[in-house]
């Protein structure tokens, strides 16, 4: 109700923790009103479901890429009966089940789907890419460092720390999943869904530059499989 009065464009759903009937529910309750729904959403819901209720489009490609698995329903059980329990599990958590269930079969209905109900798809690949690199990548001399806030710069900080203490085998899995976001890509395209461009940029997303991070995100969709054009309309 709040946002209908400040007559915004469109309703992020950010908090993938809520429950499915709530998640559901908000984008019923967003439809009515005529707004478009975008954002995350919780494990414990498949994307199916939140396509035929009407979500106009998925971030990041968590969620498309756990529809892509050939268990998705078994999975989504396991987040489900894992909720009341004292370690309910999250997205990070099931993404190695996720990859190692990744069905050709599943991915070409669910890319159907989201065609058929004009559901669109934003990658953010430049993001995937940037954090995954962290650990690897020395970012003291970018230029655009200049441009962000010290208080900014403190939650980067923050951030690349916590990326050099992880293991090396979640490095690799970061990559290897990256890599795999990739091939999603132009399978998307081919199927007729429409793929936007976003860069996720923020204050806690480190060195996603505002504006520089667009145009990396559209050279890294041209590297996924895009053509020039179809990367440029994905931003437009």
């Amino acid at each position: 109700d709040s946002l209908q009065r400040l007559k915004v464009d469109y309703v992020k759903i950010y908090d993938s923790k809520i429950s499915g009937a709530a998640y559901l529910e908000t984008i019923r309750q967003a439809q009515r009103r005529g707004l478009k729904t975008t954002g995350h959403m919780p494990y414990s819901v498949t994307l199916a479901a939140a396509v035929k209720r009407g979500l106009d489009a998925t971030e990041h490609l968590y969620y498309v890429f756990k529809a892509c698995s050939g268990k998705e329903d078994s999975l989504t059980a396991l987040v489900r009966n894992s909720l009341n329990t004292p370690k309910p599990l999250g997205l990070f958590a099931m993404l190695p089940a996720v990859y190692d269930t990744y069905s050709p079969v599943a991915a070409t209905r669910i890319f159907a789907l989201m065609a058929k109900h004009h559901t669109a798809a934003v990658p953010t690949l430049y993001i995937q890419k940037t954090l995954a690199e962290l650990p690897d990548n020395d970012h003291a001399q970018d230029s655009l460092l200049a441009y962000v806030d010290p208080k900014v710069q403190a939650t980067y900080a923050r951030r690349l720390a916590s990326a050099r203490q992880q293991s090396l085998a979640a490095q690799n899995f970061s990559k290897k999943l990256n890599a795999k976001f990739m091939t999603l890509v132009p399978l998307m395209q081919t199927a007729g869904v429409s793929i936007l461009a976003g860069s996720d940029s923020g204050p806690f997303n480190s060195f996603i530059y505002p504006g520089a991070s667009l145009q990396g995100e559209l050279e890294i969709l041209v590297q996924a499989g895009l053509t020039p054009l179809q990367a440029l309309q994905a931003a437009t």
